[in-house]
């Protein structure tokens, strides 16, 4: 046998190992954690912007993939983070513990950083123009690179807690306009203070929220739910009763809500 004949072989006998191992397991890829190990390439440019200060800041981005998938193209999962778009960053924990579990299910995700401010309250509207056009940005830079990561761009999806939520709504309602560019939403405790631009092209959204959210009010993901409803686009709220800003204990939860709405979607 030569080595390309090997190889192929290798590769057959590989294959078939996950595949029956997943069977006889039960695990459903993109349900349920399927792979053991998450390769994690950090700190990768996609844009360099003018911050508030009129110095350029390098953006960076780091992406988890499943170690060992074969799979020729993967959903994406772009998750932003939160800290009131004046602190925080790509490592935060909780967003960290997103990325491998959904790179474990057969995504490929990515957490970016963005442009922050000192006093962003001061020109919010400025504010969430800038996080948006920087996740736009970071999605220009990974749909340039589909081929390299093996991302299914038709199954691009953009996530977030908090200030990172509310950066990944508005950047639905800016790609979603008029065509379908992103496929879905998830909604951790943010808020689309301004509902008017929602269309009909507007992604399926999960939104999760604390009952008792006193930083960014449970009320309006009530408002978001009931605009989704009214324009007939696929959604699932999930309150989680009496618990405030930020609720990462329930991480588990989440993981398990989005998972299979994510599923649910892409099936």
């Amino acid at each position: 046998m030569n080595k390309k004949n090997f190889l192929s072989a290798l590769l057959i006998i590989f294959i078939t190992v996950v595949f029956y191992g997943c069977k006889k397991s039960g695990k459903v890829m993109l349900l349920d954690s399927i792979f053991n190990r998450v390769e994690i390439e950090n700190d990768v440019v996609y844009a360099t912007v003018e911050n508030e200060e009129g110095k350029e800041e390098p953006l960076k981005l780091d992406i988890y993939q499943p170690l060992g998938d074969l799979s020729s193209t993967r959903p994406l999962i772009v998750w932003i983070h939160g800290g009131g778009f004046k602190e925080g960053n790509k490592k935060n924990k909780g967003i960290v513990q997103l990325c491998k579990a959904f790179a474990k299910r057969g995504y490929i995700a990515v957490s970016i950083n963005y442009r922050l401010r000192k006093t962003p309250m001061i020109d919010i509207g400025s504010t969430i123009e800038d996080s948006v056009a920087d996740t736009i940005s970071a999605l220009n830079y990974l749909r340039n690179n589909a081929s390299k990561y093996r991302i299914n761009t038709s199954q691009i999806i953009i996530g977030g807690s908090s200030a990172g939520s509310v950066t990944a709504l508005y950047t639905a309602c800016k790609e979603n306009q008029s065509t379908s560019k992103i496929f879905a939403v998830v909604n951790l405790w943010g808020a689309l203070y301004d509902s008017s631009n929602i269309t009909s092209h507007f992604p399926p959204t999960i939104i999760i929220h604390g009952t008792n959210d006193y930083i960014v009010p449970y009320q309006y993901s009530i408002e978001l739910q009931d605009k989704l409803k009214k324009l007939g686009i696929t959604y699932e709220l999930h309150p989680i009763e009496d618990e405030g800003h930020a609720p990462w204990k329930y991480t588990d939860e989440i993981i398990n809500w989005v998972s299979h709405f994510l599923f649910n979607l892409i099936d």
